[in-house]
């Protein structure tokens, strides 16, 4: 063990009370989608794992993150044992040391949607649409991209309320919808 000797002061960008929110809401998300029925593989989902990533719109500077399923870290206080180590590794426990916000390798799923909602409703079009295409994949290049569990061609039509929010709060607004989160003020 080495002992702790003082320095340079270490100033995150965190803010403790959204990073709170998030770890606690992504445990709950895991649990509900646990006990939610998937009609397209006909059980209940696996979420076995997920990941969350705030970031001040900005400034690029990480509010929260966090990664499920996680591990107590006051186990590497004084010294770590095989066992233990074994159980941060192993894909039985779910992998814990893996953090999926910064080392997952994963498709973003539907989280792109809202966004193409908000650029499609943005458009000179006329009317704005209510109805976007979302294909059963997307090719780039010679590769194609699955969209995950949808074999088929849906509209996803985008729901009354869904749609006022992007029209009147998201569109108008646009960055300002972001000026309540406060950042850290770096130590001059």
């Amino acid at each position: 063990m080495v002992e702790a000797t003082p320095g340079d002061t270490l100033v995150t960008s965190i803010d403790a009370r959204v990073q709170g929110v998030v770890e606690r809401q992504l445990a709950h998300t895991i649990r509900t989608a646990r006990a939610t029925y998937d009609d397209v593989t006909h059980r209940n989902y696996v979420a076995d794992s997920g990941a969350v990533v705030v970031m001040a719109a900005r400034t690029g500077r990480i509010v929260a993150m966090a990664s499920q399923p996680t591990y107590d870290p006051t186990v590497w206080v004084g010294g770590i044992s095989q066992g233990q180590l074994n159980d941060l590794y192993s894909p039985a426990s779910g992998t814990p040391l893996l953090s999926r916000a910064t080392q997952g390798q994963l498709a973003p799923g539907s989280t792109w949607k809202p966004f193409m909602a908000a650029g499609a409703r943005s458009t000179t079009a006329t009317p704005p649409p209510s109805r976007l295409a979302c294909s059963s994949g997307l090719q780039i290049g010679n590769r194609w991209f699955k969209n995950y569990g949808v074999g088929l061609l849906r509209l996803h039509r985008l729901r009354p309320r869904v749609a006022d929010l992007l029209r009147h709060v998201l569109l108008p607004r646009g960055p300002a919808l972001l000026d309540g989160l406060r950042e850290p003020t770096p130590p001059t």
